[in-house]
């Protein structure tokens, strides 16, 4: 979104004021909860934006269109939730929204306003400064087996967003003057591409979407392992070891800080992940390594420029990383040993 904020304050974009695309995402802030039915830690994002154009009633209509007459998603599955205002901040409910999606057939609507900390998971913000405005997020319902039949959506598992409209009209300008209104409306709409999938294809996690079919048949025959017996294993692997290959190609390499810090975490918590599986020898890691990034590449490769041609480059880095890491390792056990002794 970052790169959109000159448009949304008021810039014209060469390119119109309705736009699309679809991008590359690393988020690691929550790179913990890798391994659950629906986080990632390099993901692919599906947008359109409307710069001044259209607003609230054409985004949700287009939304509800999309999910329904084009993916074929039951309506009955779908809630929604909307900002019920703050008075403190002096934004006021979303009426306009809520009027909308009940007119369109959505049953289920969550309110949801600003926490005690001042956040909300429905009104966003790229942080102190910038455009923001409140959300029309979508759910979807994954049934009884993923938990009570509450639509406490963003709270109860088994409610999973899958589209976002953030209605882009207030402006933050760190000065302590609160939200102001923007001269023009936007929307920044977003779609998660593997939650997506999940939906469609009705799986329990987006690691059994095709979309990681490659990595998990990879994973078990270097491993010799089976899949559903080392779940959090496997998943942290395919994540990790897929986000490590984008990075990289992207001119990341690991260091101790910044990106190169992201990418580092990244490589060594999906060795650790791949040695609790089977102790690989260094030669035998590597092979894994090249089959996994080779795949990748050959997957993604057509659909993102600058991946292909980069698989040895990607291996160099990746294994070169596992090796410090494993001296890393080995001084480290050689201390404590030193230090159990005395």
């Amino acid at each position: 979104m970052q790169p959109f904020v000159p448009y949304l304050v008021g810039k014209p974009h060469p390119l119109g004021s309705r736009l699309y695309n679809i991008q590359k995402c690393i988020r690691t802030n929550d790179i913990d909860d890798i391994g659950d039915e629906r986080h990632l830690s390099m993901f692919e994002m599906m947008g359109n934006w409307s710069l001044g154009d259209y607003f609230k009633k054409e985004a949700i209509t287009r939304s509800i269109e999309f999910l329904i007459d084009v993916l074929h998603i039951d309506k009955s599955k779908l809630g929604a939730t909307i900002f019920a205002g703050d008075e403190a901040a002096g934004i006021p409910r979303d009426d306009e929204s809520f009027e909308v999606l009940q007119a369109l057939g959505i049953q289920h609507i969550k309110e949801m306003s600003f926490d005690e900390h001042g956040e909300s998971d429905n009104f966003w913000t790229p942080g102190p400064v910038g455009p923001c405005g409140p959300c029309v997020e979508f759910y979807y319902d994954r049934g009884e087996s993923f938990g009570p039949d509450d639509w406490d959506m963003g709270v109860n598992d088994r409610y999973t967003e899958i589209r976002n409209n953030v209605m882009m009209s207030y402006y933050q300008d760190g000065s302590g003057n609160g939200f102001q209104p923007l001269a023009q409306k936007n929307v920044d709409t977003g779609m998660g591409f593997e939650r997506l999938n999940m939906v469609l294809q009705h799986t329990e996690t987006i690691f059994e979407t095709d979309v990681f079919a490659s990595a998990r048949a990879i994973i078990a025959a270097h491993t010799d392992t089976i899949y559903s017996d080392y779940l959090q294993s496997y998943r942290v692997i395919m994540d990790h070891l897929r986000a490590a290959t984008f990075l990289i190609c992207d001119g990341v390499l690991p260091s101790n800080e910044g990106r190169g810090y992201v990418l580092r975490r990244l490589i060594r918590r999906g060795y650790f992940n791949v040695t609790k599986l089977r102790e690989l020898s260094t030669e035998q890691y590597a092979e894994f390594v090249k089959s996994f990034v080779t795949a990748c590449i050959t997957e993604f490769g057509p659909w993102y420029d600058g991946m292909a041609g980069k698989a040895d480059e990607v291996c160099d880095a990746i294994i070169k990383e596992c090796q410090q890491f494993q001296q890393t390792i080995a001084n480290g056990l050689a201390e404590l040993e030193r230090l159990i002794k005395k």
